[in-house]
């Protein structure tokens, strides 16, 4: 770690901003539509569904530490990390399109196949994108608020670029009939944003604090991100709040259009919960400035849990209570995606400062390795869960199924928020003691070109 300017600019923080909206529109329309698409439109039962996904999710996740793996000890003229968002933009958006290119007439066994198969793919081809860019956060500043700024800034663009996404995709697919010819161009639209977006981190960011990532060794590497004890509880965090969302995001459709039968105003609720998440990031910004990031994670992720819960006890066609819960659950959800992403650079630092061996590729590998495992169970326990209780695409759902619907939207994720919680109370990195890790270092550095020289 060297004595860089740790100050970004704001061009700087935009470009790399713009970067995730190849993967928030991905992610988010993925999220929102997928499952639905493929129970709804194409007809594939909801276990098929859930276990076409299950088996996408498993192989994602295997990939993620390879690639991390394989970015830090990457060289290259554009670095070890952007050249991975040069070279793997345009298979992302190709990939995408193939998920909607699923024909009905095909039956269960052949749609589970290729669904599988295309999921996969397009996991691949995400995966050798958001792993290089996630890590690249870490090796442009070494500065505690400067990485809650830059997190603010990607979450901004997760969020609005997430919001702008689904919505046109669901506008698209409405418009334009039979749906399935919606889907198809929906795919062929979105898969082109999604190739331009990260060329624009690759061009407007650099990699500041490079340092060689030493001899490889895979039991050493996870031996030491297992002694990391801050990165465990980040780790526990992480894979509770995002599993969380997935599957919040994966069922709100099924409760708008089956439980609360206001499938007219989804959209109005989506924009509600988007814009209201991503109008609270400077607040948010401003309370962890404040308190640190972790006080301000425990506060706004409980009031996220405690909003979660209480949408199991919605009466169905309740427009304006609804628009109110839409409202208070954005709030919560900003801080919940702004501040997960903030803590998880200071931790793989700590990493550092404990062994002196830099594997931010790999930390970011094992993460979202984690992460997807566990969204991966949860989204196929999910369609498992609907299809054993009895849920029938477009078609009024027996008690059983619409519990089912409820219990998977509210209760579920208020659970998993409340572990995350209790992981990240005992998380020990303050903003005092982060800076005294990064002054250790810099003086390490400092002594280590001294005997060099």
């Amino acid at each position: 770690m060297t004595e860089v300017s740790s100050k970004l600019g704001y061009r700087e923080k935009i470009f790399f901003g713009i970067g995730e909206i190849a993967a928030t529109s991905s992610n988010t329309i993925i999220g929102f539509l997928y499952l639905y698409y493929l129970t709804d439109v194409v007809g594939l039962s909801p276990a098929y569904a859930g276990l076409a996904i299950l088996i996408g999710k498993l192989w994602d996740a295997i990939t993620d530490p390879m690639i991390g793996l394989l970015s830090d000890r990457t060289k290259s003229r554009w670095g070890r990390r952007r050249v991975y968002l040069l070279f793997g933009a345009i298979p992302l958006g190709i990939t995408f399109f193939f998920l909607w290119a699923i024909p009905a007439s095909w039956n269960e066994l052949t749609k589970l196949f290729y669904t599988s198969i295309s999921y996969m793919a397009h996991m691949t081809a995400l995966t050798v994108i958001v792993v290089p860019y996630q890590t690249l956060m870490v090796e442009m500043t070494d500065d505690y608020d400067q990485r809650t700024s830059l997190s603010s800034y990607r979450m901004s663009f997760n969020i609005l670029g997430g919001m702008i996404a689904v919505i046109s995709a669901k506008l698209l697919t409405e418009m334009i009939q039979p749906t399935y010819r919606g889907f198809l161009i929906m795919g062929i639209i979105i898969g082109f944003i999604i190739s331009i977006a990260p060329l624009f981190p690759f061009w407007g960011c650099q990699e500041k604090l490079f340092r060689d990532s030493g001899a490889f060794s895979t039991r050493e590497d996870l031996q030491q991100i297992w002694n990391n004890i801050p990165f465990r509880h980040v780790l526990i965090m992480f894979l509770m709040i995002w599993s969380s969302i997935q599957v919040m995001m994966a069922m709100l459709v099924y409760f708008v259009q089956y439980y609360a039968q206001l499938q007219n105003y989804f959209l109005h609720l989506l924009v509600i919960l988007q814009v209201v998440a991503t109008i609270f990031i400077p607040f948010w910004l401003k309370i962890s400035h404040r308190l640190g990031k972790k006080k301000t994670y425990l506060i706004g992720t409980g009031f996220f849990g405690l909003c979660i819960l209480s949408l199991i006890l919605v009466p169905p066609k309740q427009v304006l209570l609804s628009f109110i819960l839409a409202f208070l659950v954005g709030i919560g959800l900003s801080s919940a995606q702004v501040l997960s992403h903030a803590m998880v650079p200071d931790s793989i630092d700590y990493g550092y400062w404990q062994t002196g061996k830099r594997k931010e590729g790999v930390y970011y590998g094992v993460l979202t390795f984690v992460q997807k495992i566990a969204t991966a169970s949860a989204l196929g326990l999910s369609g498992l869960i609907l299809d054993l209780t009895g849920y029938v695409p477009n078609a009024i759902q027996t008690t059983r199924a619409l519990w089912a619907i409820r219990i998977l939207l509210g209760l579920f994720p208020g659970i998993l928020i409340l572990i995350g919680m209790v992981a990240i109370y005992h998380y020990p990195i303050s903003k005092d003691f982060y800076q005294k890790i990064k002054e250790e270092l810099i003086d390490r550095e400092k002594r280590r070109v001294n005997v060099t020289d």
